[in-house]
């Protein structure tokens, strides 16, 4: 007799592996390929839509039965997997037990290590923030040469010259340093042959100013010369018109005279002609003097006009004239000031809403009072740039 094989679903293990078998599912699936696979149904008709109804309903059978055969299958394996998961859970709460405290060790090591490391980072920051502290000091040099004399310059950078910028003093940072002093030098020797230069100018200005008040003094000087021999010769002409007028009065008187006394009359006129010939002499010659000597005064007068006229003197202020405080910076040309120094000084301005006003009469003493305060600034402080 012929044995027959039982063809089932299973699932389970053997020898180690894991068998999962869906024969008889598989077999039936066959069954129904051959039986339904292109089969086409004319759903029109009553067979054929019963037909293809039974055929669906036998296909939905055999999945729905392999999704249950699914489920019991896995039942104990989802079982066995729970006690996988709770055993290894267990084992590993143990591992973290002995793990965790040599972790703890070596994080707080890390936490150290990177501590350490931040402090020598924050030390070297700090330390490289001191050497560009007094590099930036070496530069600031060319900002304090901005609106001060020539001679001041010279102090300075003979100072930045004894600036030692040598490796002992900034050890890596020697190149940046050397780079800064050399720099600074360079433009503050630019800076110097400006100066120079303008101060060169407002001497020359200076100069011609005064020279010009020397011609205008010297063409007063020579204009009231003038105006005094002038003066002579006028008082000249009128004494002697004085004395021809007395003359002609005692002529006049002297002819009226009795005819008695004519002879008496005639030597009395005579005398006054006289008089009157010396009078018209000492006229003529004045007026001599005064044609001679006019043509050698006007080209005198006019060579002393020829040069630049002097620069007129600004018109004082007035009184009552105010200024701002942005006016008085504007005058300072590169310095400013503040209301706080003004008072503090002894300015105390008046004030016109928010806007201070100053008398503009007190703009020389604020003048004096600033030049004062800068040439008492200290600059012995850039030394600890050395």
């Amino acid at each position: 007799m012929e044995q027959q094989i039982e063809i089932i679903d299973r699932a389970e293990f053997k020898d180690g592996k894991g068998i999962v078998e869906y024969s008889q599912t598989t077999a039936a699936l066959a069954a129904l390929r051959t039986k339904y696979s292109g089969v086409i149904y004319d759903l029109a008709t009553t067979k054929g839509n019963e037909a293809a109804r039974a055929a669906r309903l036998e296909l939905t059978t055999l999945r729905t039965s392999l999704e249950k055969k699914r489920k019991e299958f896995k039942s104990p394996a989802l079982e066995f997997g729970k006690m996988i998961d709770a055993e290894a859970a267990r084992i590993t709460g143990e591992i973290v037990a002995l793990e965790t405290p040599i972790d703890e060790q070596i994080k707080a090591d890390e936490k150290r290590r990177a501590a350490e490391k931040a402090e020598k980072e924050r030390i070297a920051a700090e330390r490289a923030a001191g050497y560009h502290a007094k590099i930036d000091q070496v530069r600031s040099f060319v900002a304090k040469c901005v609106g001060i004399s020539s001679e001041r310059i010279i102090k300075g950078i003979a100072q930045v010259e004894l600036l030692d910028v040598s490796e002992q003093a900034f050890a890596e940072f020697v190149g940046e340093a050397a780079t800064a002093k050399a720099e600074t030098l360079a433009a503050m020797q630019t800076i110097l042959a400006e100066t120079k230069a303008r101060e060169a100018e407002a001497a020359r200005l200076e100069q011609q100013r005064i020279e010009n008040e020397r011609q205008a003094a010297e063409l007063a000087r020579q204009r009231a010369e003038i105006e005094a021999r002038e003066k002579v010769i006028l008082e000249a002409e009128e004494r002697a018109k004085a004395e021809a007028a007395a003359a002609e009065t005692l002529r006049i008187k002297r002819a009226a005279e009795d005819e008695r006394r004519r002879q008496a009359d005639v030597e009395a006129r005579i005398q006054a002609e006289a008089i009157a010939a010396r009078a018209q002499a000492v006229l003529s010659a004045a007026q001599e003097t005064r044609r001679a000597e006019q043509p050698t005064a006007m080209p005198a007068q006019t060579s002393l006009l020829s040069p630049v006229a002097p620069s007129p003197s600004p018109a004082p202020a007035a009184s009552d004239a105010t200024v701002n405080l942005g006016q008085i910076n504007a005058m300072l040309d590169g310095l400013s000031t503040d209301a706080k120094f003004l008072e503090r000084k002894g300015f105390i301005p008046r004030k016109d809403g928010t806007t201070r006003l100053y008398r503009a009469a007190d703009l020389e003493a604020i003048k004096r009072v600033i030049i004062n305060h800068v040439e008492s600034l200290d600059f012995s402080l850039f030394k600890t740039a050395a």
